[in-house]
């Protein structure tokens, strides 16, 4: 009687775990190796800083935990000082005066000592500056601690980035393949296992996808667009770029809509909701972009009422050019996801991958995107989305050019990094098109390779 009855309550919990697994084993699988692989590679990093600014945001975060912000033409703090004097940065070593010296005379000191991170809103750091507390308060050190962030925002994002491509009906086995690669990916080594603002921006990116999304299939939540617009350029101002995507699909599946309403007949498939308000859509987009631009712009009166000296001279200037300007049209499309450092002076890069190595990484990014467009056919559900992203994938990296040379004056070659905020509609549109079941395993065989071998290569030489 007892095993009869341990039975009858034994099987309906194994049923409700085998359901649970079977519908989540994918993002179950790609968060757990997003915080093992990151918290790994993060474990053999040394103390060198990152030369994607993690000197200047530690700094940041070292006067974060004192009540203060840096402000324009601000002297880098002497903790910073010290990374720098005596761990330096990977893979150029110390820089400065001697370590333990007094560090009076700053102009040893790259940029003059000056930080480059005032433009910077606060948000991200407060938020690494607390999580990272969390694991001061164990005795792990600083700039560990911090670090050991990354790897959150990485589980974090692959989940959402799972939630976008499961609500466009992206094959499971695609979706396993194109998050192992992004995991695995130059962009995420230097991003999660790091100091970065890189870090929320994928996420952000996905996740107005996803609310746009949603608001087109069901009018629902239409207020979560705009809110999430502002907090994600309150992290970064790159991040525009995701809000102007989410906010292009909004358009576009608006025009799309269009010939059914107005004429009798039209077959397409059906993209908002019935009974849902035709014209929202455009009104949401708009807002979500106006929004986020108007937050950057309260934000720059504010740092520059608080400014006490002249931006720090990072030595990066170029001529702004109509042939610089059309090269930026393939930078984010296939540099983002396998975008790397070079070493200065040298063709090397700090991650020491050849080119061949991560060209596949591109391969999926422009066979994506291209394919998607070259596959679209009059009517498809996917048409607003693909056309929306293609454009994003083009033309943003150009129109943030001539912004940044507008409002600053001066110009600079964009890294392939600024585009993570439409990286998740890159990867999106890529999975669409992974139909084919041999093609997703020979993605999920490529990215645990590439990962494979960055484990187990990289410390030796020095990760």
């Amino acid at each position: 009687m007892t095993s009869t009855v341990e039975s009858a309550v034994t099987l309906p919990l194994r049923s409700r775990v085998a359901r649970f697994m079977r519908a989540f084993w994918v993002p179950l699988v790609l968060v757990a190796m997003a915080l093992g692989y990151s918290g790994w590679t993060l474990h053999a990093h040394s103390h060198a800083l990152s030369p994607v600014d993690e000197w200047v945001y530690s700094d940041y975060l070292y006067k974060i935990g004192h009540g203060q912000i840096p402000v324009q033409g601000e002297a880098i703090g002497h903790d910073a000082l010290n990374l720098m004097a005596c761990n330096g940065v990977k893979p150029y070593g110390p820089m400065g005066p001697p370590c333990g010296s007094d560090y009076s005379d700053l102009s040893k000191f790259p940029f003059a000592g000056i930080t480059t991170a005032d433009a910077y809103t606060p948000a991200y750091f407060v938020v690494t500056a607390t999580i990272g507390n969390i694991f001061h308060a164990v005795g792990i050190d600083s700039l560990t601690s911090w670090r050991m962030t990354g790897p959150l925002w990485l589980g974090g994002t692959v989940f959402v980035m799972w939630m976008l491509m499961r609500r466009w009906r992206v094959p499971n086995l695609a979706i396993l393949g194109l998050g192992l690669a992004f995991i695995a990916s130059p962009f995420s080594w230097w991003t999660y296992t790091y100091v970065s603002t890189d870090a929320p921006s994928v996420l952000f990116g996905a996740l107005l996808l996803l609310l746009a999304h949603r608001y087109v299939q069901t009018g629902a939540g239409w207020w979560w667009i705009p809110l999430i617009s502002v907090l994600a350029v309150l992290f970064k101002v790159t991040n525009l770029l995701g809000v102007g995507l989410a906010a292009l699909y909004l358009i576009f599946a608006w025009l799309a809509e269009w010939p059914r309403r107005r004429w009798t007949g039209w077959r397409t498939e059906r993209l908002i909701a019935p009974g849902q308000r035709w014209l929202g859509l455009v009104v949401v987009a708009v807002t979500a972009a106006v929004l986020g631009v108007v937050t950057q712009l309260v934000w720059l009166r504010i740092h520059a009422a608080f400014g006490i000296g002249k931006v720090a001279d990072q030595g990066i200037g170029y001529a702004f050019s109509k042939s610089e300007l059309i090269s930026q049209i393939f930078n984010f499309l296939p540099g983002t996801l396998r975008a790397n450092v070079n070493i200065s002076g040298s063709t090397a890069f700090a991650l020491p991958l050849p080119d061949w190595s991560v060209f596949p990484l591109s391969w999926i990014c422009i066979t994506g995107v291209v394919g998607s467009i070259w596959t679209m056919t009059r009517g498809k559900q996917t048409n607003p989305l693909v056309v929306a992203v293609a454009i994003a994938s083009a033309a943003f990296a150009p129109a943030l050019a001539v912004a940044l040379y507008l409002t600053t004056g001066a110009y600079y070659q964009l890294p392939p990094r600024y585009g993570a905020s439409i990286l998740a509609g890159i990867l999106l549109v890529s999975g669409l098109l992974l139909r084919n079941r041999l093609a997703q395993w020979v993605v999920i065989a490529y990215a645990l390779l590439l990962g494979g071998v960055l484990v187990a290569y990289l410390p030796v030489v020095g990760a």
